[in-house]
């Protein structure tokens, strides 16, 4: 049974949303994006710009 492209995609969209990252290349398969690093609003400055 084949998955229509659409519903592929829209399963990919709503588990990245969810913070899973795909990988590919010499590391095929998934895993966890590391959570974001919150930087308060009077802490922000040229030093922390990534």
């Amino acid at each position: 049974m084949e998955i229509p492209e659409e519903e592929l995609d829209a399963m990919r969209r709503v588990l990245e949303a969810a913070g899973v990252e795909f990988l590919n290349g010499g590391q095929p398969g998934v895993r966890m994006k590391p959570p974001a690093v919150i930087v308060p609003v009077e802490n922000l400055n040229a030093s922390n710009d990534e």
